[in-house]
This record gives C-alpha cells, sequence and structure tokens, in this order.
C-alpha cells in the first residue's frame, strides 16, 4: 500500500499488487530462475528438475505456461532483442545458442573447443557476443574471435543498453548498441572513442 498527503491534507491510498519473482511460479517439476518483460508479455526461464531440460513460459491469467521445452542443460541465461541466449558445455566443447522467442527457433551461434573446467563468461548486447576463455590470457573477444583488449578480462556487465568491461591493466572499454563507445588506456588515461 503506498499513502501519501494531497495538497488539501487529505490522505490518498493506492493500493498496487506485488509483482511475483521469477521463483514464485515454479512448481514441482519446473523451477523458474528468470523473468523478463518483452513486449508487454513476461516470460520465465526455467529448468525441469527431472531432465535438466530448459523451459521457457509465458506468464498468462497469473500462471506460468510453457511455450518451448529445448533439450539442453543449458546455462549463463541472457535475454536479448526477443532472444533467449544460453551456454551449453561438454567434456570439449562449449556452445552459445539463442531462442527466439517470435521465430519460434532456436540457433547455435558460438562454439569454443574448451575441456569442461574452462569456464565460458559471455554477454549480449544487440545480438553482439562478447565472452571471455582462459586462453589468450582472458582476452574479451567478440563473436569473430577478435581480441578487443590486450589484458585479462577482470569483470564485465550488462546495464541497460552498454556493456561495461574492466581489465587487469586497468583499461575500461564501454559499448553501446551499435559500437565501441569509450576506452580508457591504463598508461595515459586518455579516452579514445
Amino acid at each position: 500500500m503506498i499513502s501519501s498527503k494531497s495538497k488539501d491534507d487529505s490522505k490518498n491510498t493506492e493500493v498496487k499488487p506485488i509483482e511475483k519473482s521469477a521463483g514464485e511460479y515454479s512448481d514441482k517439476l519446473i523451477l523458474y530462475f528468470e523473468k523478463q518483460n518483452i513486449n508487454g508479455k513476461t516470460y520465465l526461464i526455467g529448468k525441469n528438475q527431472e531432465n535438466y531440460n530448459i523451459v521457457v513460459a509465458i506468464v498468462e491469467d497469473g500462471k506460468a505456461n510453457p511455450i518451448k521445452v529445448i533439450e539442453e542443460n543449458g546455462s549463463g541465461f541472457e535475454f536479448d532483442n526477443g532472444k533467449i541466449y544460453y551456454q551449453v558445455s561438454s567434456d570439449t566443447k562449449k556452445t552459445v545458442s539463442y531462442y527466439d522467442i517470435e521465430k519460434d527457433e532456436v540457433k547455435e551461434v558460438l562454439s569454443i573447443n574448451l575441456n569442461k573446467w574452462d569456464p565460458l563468461l559471455f554477454t549480449v548486447l544487440n545480438d553482439k557476443i562478447y565472452y571471455k576463455v582462459s586462453a589468450d590470457k582472458g582476452a574479451l573477444k567478440d563473436i569473430d574471435g577478435k581480441i578487443l583488449s590486450s589484458g585479462g578480462l577482470t569483470g564485465m556487465r550488462k546495464i541497460d543498453d552498454f556493456v561495461v568491461a574492466t581489465f587487469d591493466n586497468k583499461e575500461i572499454l564501454v559499448f553501446d548498441r551499435d559500437c565501441l563507445l569509450y576506452t580508457s588506456d591504463a598508461a595515459d588515461d586518455s579516452l579514445r572513442v
């Protein structure tokens, strides 16, 4: 409940429903852990607790209604441009795929030969994938495998329409939805656009 005084000192009271978290839509079989509003509709990502398949659901009438089961055990889920990106690991390979909600299509977009102990850290902005593996001293790479910095990635975060990456050499890169927006060089602390 929200209460405030109006200009004439009378109280105005407005009751707003509390929005459910993703986990509150879970049931005995499906555990939901991510929620995103896309074009006015609420989507959930979860996993089937028996076989670990990915489950995508839409919230309708206050309930989770599964719309897609992806028969893979994925992780690292990212929403971007109406797609749900995720990674799948095997003993010798890591892949990044997406599920396009509108087209009801699953597509693999990145495949890297890695052992199961080498982590893949990735984020997506405007369908552009940025990722790090321990090879190349932990450098940040784009979808084409191009190294984007001379330092090792220490942190990467997607904030609204930006990706901010920090490196062990004190360099900072900021990407917007179209391109590299800002970079600082640790040696001269200059701005390059």
